[in-house]
């Protein structure tokens, strides 16, 4: 809309101006930074010009149109930083969940092993209760030493 109305205004420019001209066309370009620089220029050159005050109105909303290009620059240059933070946290995300999902398994296996371990314990145990018993036996029907 602010272009259409631009383009508008710029359409009256008056032969005697060439400078002007070249800023109505630059404006109808979508060249919008030269066109500004180009009103700023005949504004300096031509202050009392008859279509001076159309220059500064086309320069004034130019300078606000530039204004906005660059603030909408920005904002998807930090939605672009936004998206890939994002990504990057999903990923992020995912690698914990595989390598929590990880740690339960190993604790798992751990507590298995542990419970392996107590019961090997427990049978290195009785086969040493069974060892001193078979030894206590042992001493018993040994004939005495001559």
């Amino acid at each position: 809309m602010l272009v259409g109305g631009l383009a508008l205004i710029g359409g009256c420019a008056p032969a005697a101006a060439p400078l002007l001209g070249r800023a109505d066309d630059e404006m109808a370009a979508t060249r919008y930074a030269e066109a500004a620089r180009l009103y700023e220029e005949f504004l300096k050159s031509n202050p009392d010009h008859p279509a001076a005050v159309r220059a500064r109105a086309a320069q004034n909303a130019l300078d606000k149109l530039l204004a906005a290009q660059r603030e909408i620059d920005q904002l998807r240059a930090q939605v672009s930083q936004l998206e890939k933070m994002q990504a990057e946290l999903a990923q992020a995300r995912r690698e914990l969940a595989t390598r929590s999902s990880e740690a339960s398994s190993r604790n798992a296996d751990v507590i298995r092993l542990r419970r392996d371990l107590e019961a090997r314990q427990s049978e290195v145990e009785r086969l040493k209760a069974d060892l001193d018993r078979l030894r206590s036996i042992d001493l018993r029907r040994e004939p005495p030493r001559r």
